[in-house]
């Protein structure tokens, strides 16, 4: 420790070792004053007293802004700091008793004997720490530090927590088999449990009312009279505080209730304010999360209905109209042979893309509700992948992108249903190859985990991606949002509950213009 804030420290510890000795000087001063009998000299005595005590205190108060004596803990003070708050008021009112003891001694001047210089250190030693007491709690500049402080130290606080706790175990310790778990029988068991406190309070406040408080010289008490008062208080106090958190729990969860009855779910605020009935604000919240959740799918559903009964009428009239134009040029007889076999041509293009979309969209319905029959089997993926590679292998090399395969030569074996895996692979390939950018590379990689087989797919788009990864995993939903490429949109859903279906997992990864899929297919 630096020399000068050591000085500091034992200036400041010194400071109040002087105020509480003086105190003390001046106690047996009174008492000596009232030796005389004499109203102006008790008079005169008591006024100077309080003049040196007030002299004091503002002596030390001048000394510490000038200087800013720093405070340190010594071993009595580190020992009193760890006492409850109230243990210490109660050190206090001794004090005060030993005081008023000492000031009765020092008016027959029996300085000397064993009960005034035992009760003079005794005080001595109460007062000082009481002093440095008083002074940390006021170096504590926050409220929430101070509030902190005060439930830490407290007594009522300990024994209110312990209470609680030893409640929440009792309850938890029956795991159902009683009905201590409904809310009635928790009510009941907290009505009885207020009753106890009330019933200890009454005993204790009437043997001390008819026993012992002496009222009209309260200085003149006992320890055991200061004990039973300090006990009566506590209990009071420990009431109060209960019946107060048990009213403020109350008045928020029925505050909560009222809020979901109107229609309003963002209550967290005030239902984490609730400390006794925590199950249940508990509960209210989960209710309030699930509410939001259904509130939030309802509105999804509603929406995606709408962009669903958008999109299949438009990709559904696209084709049709197609088909009808076409077959009136066909009703036409002024059209030669080459054109009716040209306008045949286009009609069996639309109609097979008419089909496709239809065959997509009822699949993508079979499999999202789980009503499609799977023939689960160990396929080898390695040549899963390398075949559907091979049924693209004429459009891939018509593109400009670049296919880099990072998968093992060995076998790697799955359960899975084959064609359905198939299918996914098929419409990921696809995607690829109508929404890459040109020019640039795939990257195909397989890796093996513990329980599942690792396939990752990673393109860069030609689009801008203004969408996020469950936004284009919905049906209808296509890389470029002016819907001039081939394609249903159904693709990647219908792939998605293709692998769910089959116990694995599938997710989109967008970053920037990197499109990613990665898929998890079960061993």
């Amino acid at each position: 420790m630096d020399t000068k804030l050591k000085n500091k420290s034992i200036s400041f510890n010194l400071l109040v070792l002087v105020i509480s000795i003086n105190i003390l000087i001046i106690t047996g001063f009174l008492g000596i004053t009232r030796y005389y009998y004499s109203k102006s000299v008790i008079a005169i005595g008591y006024m100077i007293g309080i003049s040196i005590i007030l002299s004091l205190l503002v002596g030390i108060f001048i000394i510490n802004k000038k200087y800013k004596l720093e405070y340190r803990n010594n071993i009595v003070d580190l020992f009193y700091s760890k006492l409850f708050i109230e243990i210490r008021i109660l050190f206090i009112f001794i004090a005060m008793n030993l005081i008023a003891y000492l000031h009765e001694i020092s008016n027959y001047r029996d300085f000397f004997s064993y009960d005034y210089i035992s009760g003079f250190f005794i005080c001595l030693l109460l007062i000082y720490v009481a002093i440095c007491d008083a002074y940390k709690m006021g170096l504590i500049n926050k409220k929430e530090e101070l509030d902190k402080y005060i439930k830490d130290k407290s007594l009522i606080y300990f024994i209110h927590n312990k209470t609680r706790s030893g409640y929440s175990k009792i309850c938890n310790e029956f795991n159902g088999n009683l009905i201590i778990k409904s809310t009635k029988n928790r009510l009941l068991l907290k009505i009885v449990y207020i009753f106890l406190y009330v019933l200890v309070l009454l005993i204790t406040a009437h043997h001390i009312g008819y026993h012992y408080i002496r009222w009209y010289d309260i200085f003149s008490m006992n320890i055991e009279e200061i004990f039973l008062i300090f006990i009566s208080f506590l209990l009071t106090a420990v009431l109060l505080v209960y019946v107060f958190t048990f009213e403020c729990d109350i008045n928020y969860v029925q505050t909560a209730v009222g809020s979901i009855l109107s229609g309003k779910y963002n209550n967290e605020a005030s239902l984490s304010k609730v400390k006794i009935f925590k199950q249940i604000a508990y509960d209210i919240k989960n209710i309030e999360n699930g509410l939001n959740k259904v509130i939030e799918e309802a509105v999804k559903s509603e929406r995606m209905k709408g962009e669903l009964i958008t999109n299949v009428s438009h990709d559904l009239k696209t084709p049709l109209t197609s088909i009808i134009n076409y077959i009136d040029f066909l009703d036409k007889e002024d059209i030669s042979e080459e054109e009716k076999k040209k306008y045949i041509s286009i009609l069996k293009e639309r109609s097979n893309r008419l089909k496709v979309l239809i065959e997509d969209l009822f699949e993508v319905s079979k499999a999202s509700s789980g009503n499609m029959e799977l023939n689960m089997e160990n396929i080898d993926l390695i040549a899963l992948i390398r075949q559907t590679l091979g049924e693209f292998e004429e459009k891939i090399e018509k593109s400009t992108l670049s296919f880099i395969k990072e998968i093992p030569n060995d076998k790697v074996i799955i359960y899975a249903d084959g064609k359905k895996t198939f299918r996914v692979f098929q419409n990921i390939i696809s995607n690829i190859l109508k929404y890459s950018m040109d020019h640039s590379r795939v990257y195909i990689n397989v890796s093996e985990e513990e329980e599942f087989v690792c396939i990752v797919f990673r393109n860069i788009s030609k689009y801008r991606l203004n969408m996020n990864e469950e936004e284009i995993l919905e049906r209808f939903k296509r890389g470029d949002s002016s819907r001039t490429t081939e394609g249903s949109g159904l693709g990647l859903a219908i792939a998605k509950s293709l692998i769910e279906l089959q116990g694995g997992k599938f997710e989109v990864i967008i970053d920037g213009d990197l499109f990613k899929v990665r898929i998890m297919i079960r061993k």
